[in-house]
């Protein structure tokens, strides 16, 4: 539950600001993101710490990062959702950049049109969070296999003739980044013993986030220069492939 809050949460908040651009506009929206932040600190402050169960953390050494990293190369549960992981977040975590290029330059829907196909990358999210809770049992092919669904639906968006046509394709996208998503930070997170899953699990956010970095200049410069088809292909291209 706490990995489909997370990544939902990632996907929804796009769809969110482009339904706040039109509705209220740049400077509300951003109002309305700084009044989301307080609310959390709000409720970090009102937690009851004596109702906590707080572990005993893990004595401080030289090279315990080094050690995780270590740990987590030596496992192939880990190693490979991580290599996964950065190719995803490198070449597919920037959808919502590459979704205001088709709103803007090849549908012409403006921010209404953008948040619409947020809010259907959203909707796929929904879906993919509520199958995931059904799985039985997480193994290392089905988080592959969801990671190259997920490429094969970016690479069919970017053959999309129509906007109804890259909506349906999109919302497939949003459920199979979503099931790839939460299967591979609980794969990472069982595989982990307690000792050492806190560095563990730091490594692969830093990877999933650091990707993120890298990938929406380098598909935004694709978009923009060559053409938003050919970057969404870029974008589920390599994914597809690792399948």
């Amino acid at each position: 539950m706490n990995s489909t809050t997370f990544q939902l949460g990632g996907l929804i908040g796009p769809a969110l600001a482009g339904l706040l651009l039109t509705a209220v506009g740049a400077g509300w929206a951003f109002a309305a993101n700084a009044a989301a932040c307080c609310s959390t600190v709000a409720m970090l402050l009102v937690l009851r710490k004596d109702k906590l169960f707080v572990s005993a953390p893990a004595p401080k050494s030289k090279g315990m990062l080094r050690a995780g990293l270590r740990y987590a190369l030596g496992k192939p549960t880990i190693f490979w959702p991580w290599l996964m992981a950065g190719f995803i977040a490198v070449f597919a975590m920037s959808l919502p950049v590459l979704l205001a290029a088709f709103a803007d330059n090849v549908f012409a829907v403006g921010a209404g049109g953008y948040g619409l196909l947020n809010a259907l990358v959203a909707l796929g999210a929904l879906a993919g969070a509520v199958a995931s809770t059904r799985r039985r049992r997480l193994r290392l092919r089905s988080v592959v296999f969801c990671a190259g669904m997920y490429g094969a639906m970016l690479c069919l968006a970017s053959l999309a003739p129509s906007m109804a046509w890259f909506g349906a394709a999109i919302v497939l996208s949003g459920f199979w980044c979503l099931m790839f998503l939460t299967g591979s930070n609980q794969l990472v997170q069982v595989s982990s013993n307690m000792g050492i899953r806190g560095r563990v699990m730091s490594l692969y956010i830093m990877v999933l986030i650091g990707g993120q970095a890298l990938g929406g200049p380098m598909l935004g410069w694709i978009a923009e220069h060559a053409d938003p088809h050919a970057a969404l292909l870029v974008s589920g291209g390599p994914l597809r492939s690792r399948r």
